[in-house]
């Protein structure tokens, strides 16, 4: 495999959109590239094994966690996955309403600053467009910033500056 890359947050949030999930994007990258060596496979198979070579970019968990797929017939879970509880479980903790708490985890799905922000009760900017936030799910009636007051205040309540463009 040439080259590590990363799905852009924006890709992602399209695809939990999409298909209703909240697989972050470490997993959908696990995801895809399980499919890409699968595929691969299928159609270079000859009966034998196969060896796949990673160049020196891609981080040794993420070259652990295809290993253990593969080979093992197990699934990791990603590093990042293990973290979220900490945040979640703050989240949880809060007294906020679960629309609006939803859309806090949809914004910090993709943004592990942000995430670890909430879990360390530290503060943080977050700089959004409305194509962003639309792509998230996170939608209002109208394009407009007051449509957002709701979420914007909960977020200030535990630190988070959200600035929409």
């Amino acid at each position: 495999m040439c080259g590590d890359w990363t799905l852009p947050n924006i890709e992602s949030a399209r695809i939990r959109r999409a298909y209703g999930t909240t697989t972050d994007t470490q997993n959908q990258k696990d995801w895809f590239f399980s499919q890409l060596i699968t595929r691969i496979g299928i159609r270079k198979h000859d009966g034998g094994t196969y060896t796949v070579y990673y160049t020196d970019d891609f981080k040794y968990d993420f070259i652990g966690r295809m290993y253990a797929y593969f080979n093992e017939n197990r699934v990791i879970s990603s590093s990042h996955s293990r973290e979220s509880s900490d945040w979640k479980n703050r989240l949880d903790r809060m007294n906020i309403r679960s629309n609006l708490k939803n859309e806090i985890i949809q914004l910090a799905m993709d943004d592990e600053d942000m995430r670890n922000a909430i879990g360390m009760d530290r503060e943080y900017t977050k700089e959004v467009s409305f194509d962003y936030l639309e792509n998230s799910g996170i939608k209002r009636s109208a394009r407009e910033r007051r449509r957002y007051n709701k979420l914007i205040k909960v977020l200030e309540k535990i630190k988070i500056t959200l600035l929409i463009e």
